[in-house]
């Protein structure tokens, strides 16, 4: 997986504004504080609501014997993906090729059946049901940060297991840690949005 100095690179070598207009800040805003910006940059933010079964959405290819395929597939059993490297079938333009992974008799079918190994990620896959975004990572117009979630400050596995950890409030409760990621403060569920707080802040701009 690419760590978080890989990713901030990444963004980095983009120019331009980020566009939070669909979070509720108008783009006149952003606008208006960058004139000299002439090309356009965009925040996406895909909010599954816990919903995203994100180790089969990218999988471990490596040999690594914790990291690598064959524990994650010990783990999963019959939910594994398919150890198939399907990225021959991958056009050059990131179109599905003569193997169209949706052809198949069922959807759990085409789900499992195999992955793209990442040209940029080394140990990393991606479902064979995402060849556009297989295609996006290999050119390096998308980085994946893993691991994300709330805490209210940096916390190991033994303090979480002893309980001596300070961690946001009900943080196995899908939507309260929603919350917490709109409130952008850890450790209180009742603030203000972190989107509102920036449109507040903004609102006298022009």
């Amino acid at each position: 997986m690419q760590n978080r100095r890989d990713f901030l690179k990444l963004s980095a070598s983009y120019t331009g504004i980020m566009a939070l207009s669909s979070l509720g800040v108008p783009l006149s805003l952003l606008a208006n504080n960058n004139p000299n910006f002439s090309d356009y940059k965009a925040l996406v933010v895909v909010l599954q609501h816990g919903g995203n079964d994100s180790i089969n959405m990218f999988i471990p290819s490596g040999d690594d014997s914790q990291k690598g395929y064959s524990n994650y597939a010990s783990i999963r059993s019959s939910l594994k993906i398919s150890n198939t490297d399907l990225s021959s079938s991958l056009n050059a333009n990131g179109s599905i090729g003569v193997v169209n992974p949706y052809d198949s008799d069922s959807i759990a079918n085409a789900y499992l059946k195999g992955f793209y190994k990442s040209d940029k990620i080394d140990g990393l896959a991606i479902n064979s049901l995402m060849p556009e975004m297989a295609h996006l990572v290999n050119q390096g117009k998308v980085a994946i940060v893993s691991n994300v979630g709330n805490l209210i400050k940096p916390t190991t596995r033994s303090e979480i297991l002893d309980k001596s950890a300070t961690l946001p409030p009900f943080l196995y409760s899908h939507n309260s840690q929603r919350k917490l990621i709109f409130n952008g403060v850890a450790s209180n569920l009742n603030t203000k949005g972190w989107a509102g707080s920036i449109a507040d802040y903004w609102k006298n701009v022009n």
